[in-house]
């Protein structure tokens, strides 16, 4: 009874506030396909690994910069908190993911998303990580939580965003210490990476609790700009 409720009541929000492709505005969904099917991906997914010692690889499938429509998506998921977008987005995670030939060889593959802080999600209402986590057929575990609200990394330099965020993640004390085998190869997700500052100090946090199989997976890269730069 409350699955049929419920249904009704999505139909009666998309009749009294049609969805709109955010890029050629057509009516039916907030990212047609023809629009999606525009999004300029990398030939190789596999970015270069700036920390080898930490990341087992690194997985982003998309520029940031000059991909008007993933960043129209992006923003619209973000800021306008269009959640059904990051179920379009995750594609684009999901194909990348399963084009290596590693992953699809590994004996237990789980996505952990970038957790954010509690007070981020009672505002957004979701984690856009999480939510882009859970379209990827991977299973999810929360095993990270935020115990450190940082500033906006937007407008910060190299330096300043990684004194941003130092110590700003834990393992979460909710999920039982036997539940992820420390030999599990764990797949780290955020949204958008540019210094890698944020994922890298989540990922210090898995290692220093025994997990060193982590790669880091992000649904675009962003050169750092110019004015931000740390020189």
């Amino acid at each position: 009874m409350f699955k049929k409720i419920r249904d009704f009541f999505y139909r009666l929000v998309d009749c009294i506030f049609p969805k709109f492709c955010i890029e050629c505005k057509k009516e039916g969904e907030f990212l047609c396909e023809e629009c999606f099917n525009k999004i300029r991906k990398f030939k190789n997914p596999e970015f270069k690994n700036i920390d080898s010692g930490l990341f087992k690889m690194i997985i982003i499938p998309c520029p940031f910069h000059k991909n008007p429509v993933l960043r129209k998506g992006l923003h619209a998921m973000k800021y306008k908190f269009y959640k059904e977008i990051c179920g379009i987005l995750a594609m684009l995670i999901k194909e990348a993911i399963n084009g290596i030939c590693e992953l699809k060889a590994a004996e237990r593959l789980i996505i952990v998303p970038m957790p954010l802080h509690k007070k981020r999600i009672k505002f957004r209402g979701f984690n856009q990580a999480e939510e882009l986590a859970k379209h990827t057929g991977l299973p999810v575990f929360n095993l990270l939580i935020r115990i450190k609200q940082t500033k906006s990394q937007a407008t910060l330099t190299k330096t300043q965003r990684m004194q941003n965020i130092k110590d700003a993640f834990c393992i979460n004390p909710k999920i039982p210490p036997d539940t992820v085998s420390k030999n599990t190869t764990i797949i780290l997700l955020d949204d958008v990476c540019t210094t890698f500052s944020t994922i890298r100090s989540a990922a210090l946090a898995l290692q220093k609790n025994g997990f060193r199989k982590i790669i880091a997976c992000a649904a675009a890269y962003a050169e750092l700009h110019q004015n931000n730069r740390n020189k």
